[in-house]
């Protein structure tokens, strides 16, 4: 019987790719914004102009999501109130770096975990991770995407900032972009907890 092969813990590029056109291109901090203020709770955006500019010692970055560098070549971070940042590079959350498109991702768990949503996405941040410790942060990362559409937030954003771009379905009140990250989320996160 031929060895079972052992899944890489990693984004496909395809996957990669599919996500971004169908949902990551349009994560941007208005959306954030929108996306907390469904829940009724309030997200501090901050910026900075160089994504190497790591020093958040200003009180004007405490408790906010900061956005560093262009949109093209940007990284987000969640800066907690003693200017310590939280992030995929900054806490090692992934296994390599091409998967750090979800950087929004992770800043919005560190966010939501200081907002009192503690414990929903865990993320395991000790520097010595194991492959099940970076398998739990893929999953936790696309959980709250999912998570996102589930509970509506995602479409109800994307209707006050993109609604002229996207392709909206009438009847079920979405988009055929969000029906697609839908199916690609659950096919991955399905993939990554049974391997």
């Amino acid at each position: 019987m031929p060895k079972k092969k052992k899944l890489q813990i990693i984004f496909t590029k395809k996957f990669l790719s599919d996500m971004y056109k169908n949902m990551w291109e349009y994560m941007n901090t208005d959306m954030m914004q929108h996306i907390f203020e469904q829940m009724n709770k309030i997200l501090k955006i901050t910026k900075k102009k160089r994504i190497e500019d790591d020093n958040f010692k200003d009180v004007k970055f405490a408790n906010s999501i900061c956005f560093k560098g262009s949109r093209k070549e940007g990284h987000y971070v969640y800066v907690d109130n003693e200017g310590k940042a939280y992030g995929t590079y900054e806490n090692n959350l992934l296994k390599r770096l091409e998967d750090d498109g979800v950087c929004h991702g992770a800043a919005l768990i560190f966010a939501l975990n200081e907002s009192g949503s503690e414990g929903r996405f865990p993320l395991v941040i000790s520097p010595d991770k194991k492959d099940d410790d970076y398998k739990k942060n893929y999953i936790s990362i696309l959980s709250l995407y999912k998570w996102l559409i589930e509970q509506g937030y995602w479409d109800k954003a994307l209707k006050d900032n993109f609604y002229e771009v996207l392709i909206w379905d009438k009847e079920d009140k979405t988009t055929l972009e969000t029906k697609k990250s839908l199916q690609l989320l659950n096919k991955y996160i399905k993939r990554l907890k049974e391997s």
